[in-house]
């Protein structure tokens, strides 16, 4: 009788428990692994004189040739020398928008990167980065009556040296003619000599401070 009993119970339990994996059903799959991305970013120029506006624009590939769904963030990156990456601007993956342009004038020479941040089912991925070489304004001007060459550098160069450089012909190889001063509001002028034959100048301002260097277009003198 007791084995009986038993039995009873045993198959009581496992008829409870085959309800109770009814009930529950199956497991449910795990999600896919994240789909790896492509962050892609390119440039209208590569140098930039002061002033002037550099364009960026960039986009994410993913799963062949689709772009990542709406509402994902892509940050660009700016670094300038040699300091980290700092955040530049960050925008948002909608439709139509899934190519976000940056339109702006550089302040200085600086590198880009553009960095896509990923989503629950995409990787985050970062594009190559790209180098904005920006030159100081010499801000030129050229009287050829009384041959005076001057103007005013932007940003500030107070104080600083330009150099007047000069040659035989406008593709010659140049020398120094001359190093002048900018005054203390980045103003700078030079009157240029006049010889028998004629001769062509023109202002170079040298690398510094993250700034390349800048020169201004030949100018020529004559005797006459």
């Amino acid at each position: 009788m007791q084995h009986k009993n038993l039995a009873r119970v045993v198959l009581t339990l496992l008829a409870c428990l085959a309800g109770s994996l009814a009930v529950i059903g199956p497991a449910a799959p795990a999600h896919a692994a994240a789909d790896a991305t492509i962050s892609h970013l390119t440039q209208d120029a590569t140098v930039r004189t002061y002033g002037q506006y550099v364009t960026l624009k960039g986009w994410v590939t993913c799963c062949g040739s689709s772009t990542p769904g709406y509402g994902a963030n892509v940050k660009l990156q700016r670094r300038i020398g040699s300091g980290g990456w700092t955040l530049f601007s960050t925008r948002t993956l909608t439709d139509p928008n899934r190519t976000p342009v940056w339109k702006f004038v550089p302040a200085a020479s600086a590198s880009y990167r553009m960095y896509y941040v990923g989503t629950a089912y995409t990787k985050p991925s970062v594009s190559p980065v790209l180098t904005v070489l920006v030159r100081r304004n010499l801000g030129t001007s050229w009287n050829a009556s009384t041959r005076v060459l001057g103007g005013k550098v932007t940003p500030a160069y107070a104080g600083r040296a330009i150099t007047i450089q000069k040659a035989a012909c406008s593709t010659c190889s140049w020398s120094t003619y001359k190093t002048i001063l900018t005054t203390s509001d980045s103003r700078w002028s030079v009157r240029l000599p006049a010889y028998s034959k004629r001769t062509y100048f023109r202002a170079y301002l040298p690398p510094s401070n993250g700034y390349g260097g800048s020169l201004t277009s030949p100018v020529s003198t004559l005797a006459g």
